[in-house]
């Protein structure tokens, strides 16, 4: 399974967010790349990176710390928020980021997105972000009467091969991650899942391992790792592929 820590940049800085709440932030470095490097060298191979500050404006905004983790770390890195048109896609392949992470623009321009899936394929990954099982876009500000299991068959349908799920409401709160609405996604779908939100310690981490027969492919860990609830280092060596 992969095991994928979080880097969320606002201002230039690491912080992660309470609920994707932009006014509960918490700061924790204001070096994206020693972070980014930190992780690497407990043994990640892979780093989840959402520019947050882009997801609130609609455009990508800390392009240079994520050109600088790309540049100066070997980790694959997949970067989300504020991806919303062919020419980002483009400029962020091109600096060397291995995956994008499209949401918005799946609900907005769906041909558009198309497009991309259909000329990058697996280098697409699709957000599924949902609250009280509803999908949410634009930076988790816009609720949406989009039920998340329709919405990811859908996406199946037309060639997805790998999700983000997310329920926003368990996101950077330290209070497990949402279990039901995973187990249904992957009963329900053929689809890759990497799992994110809630996260906790290492027993959440087994719970959702043990899940990996159902096409549960990773999971994405934040602020348990921020406040020293799990050791990367453990997860890798226990759970990692």
């Amino acid at each position: 399974m992969q095991i994928i820590p979080a880097i969320d940049i606002q201002n230039s800085k690491v912080v992660r967010l309470t609920k994707g709440k932009f006014d509960k932030s918490k700061i924790y470095s204001d070096f994206p790349v020693e972070v980014a490097k930190n992780w690497e060298s407990e043994g990640a191979k892979y780093l989840h990176v959402i520019d947050l500050d882009g997801a609130k404006k609609g455009k990508i905004s800390n392009k240079e710390a994520i050109k600088q983790i790309v540049q100066k770390s070997s980790l694959k890195v997949q970067v989300g928020g504020g991806i919303r048109d062919i020419n980002t896609v483009r400029d962020l392949f091109s600096i060397g980021v291995d995956k994008v992470i499209l949401g918005t623009i799946i609900k907005e321009e769906f041909d558009v997105f198309l497009n991309l899936l259909n000329y990058y394929k697996e280098k697409i990954i699709a957000a599924v972000d949902i609250k009280d099982s509803k999908i949410v876009s634009r930076g988790w500000t816009k609720k949406t009467n989009v039920d998340y299991l329709n919405f990811v068959r859908k996406l199946q349908y037309v060639g997805v091969k790998e999700i983000i799920f997310t329920d926003v409401l368990k996101d950077g709160t330290l209070t497990s991650p949402n279990f039901k609405a995973i187990e249904e996604l992957l009963n329900s779908t053929n689809i890759c899942v990497i799992a994110s939100g809630g996260i906790t310690n290492i027993k959440d981490i087994e719970n959702l391992y043990n899940l990996r027969n159902k096409g549960l492919k990773g999971i994405i860990i934040g602020k348990a790792l921020y406040e020293a609830k799990v050791s990367l280092k453990e997860c890798i060596s226990r759970f990692g592929d």
